[in-house]
């Protein structure tokens, strides 16, 4: 049987995010500074090629201060509307949900 593509009546569920071990997190967050500090010396070595430089600069401001925020507006600068629900024989306007 073909892997289900999305495109006929049933909709392909996406594999559930696996769970870090709390062992390999903390391994892990004990290489920040170092992290940080190679971010950095990327970032201010000259003859480092200018796309990894843009990264490091990017990731380090990222981290300290937050990805800024998108304006999300569609056609004419209006807010964009999303209806939720999958069109089914058991949806119906009340079960969607609608974002601005």
């Amino acid at each position: 049987m073909p892997a289900p593509t999305g495109g006929g009546t049933h909709p392909v569920n996406p594999l559930p995010a696996k769970r870090i071990p709390a062992q390999i997190r903390s391994l892990c967050r004990g290489y920040t500074g170092e992290a940080v500090r190679s971010l950095a010396a990327i970032m201010r070595q000259a003859d480092a090629p200018p796309g990894a430089r843009i990264q490091a600069i990017a990731i380090l401001l990222d981290r300290g201060w937050g990805r800024p925020a998108q304006p999300h507006t569609g056609e004419d600068d209006k807010d964009i509307r999303q209806a939720h629900g999958n069109g089914g024989p058991r949806s119906s306007p009340r079960s969607w949900a609608v974002f601005k």
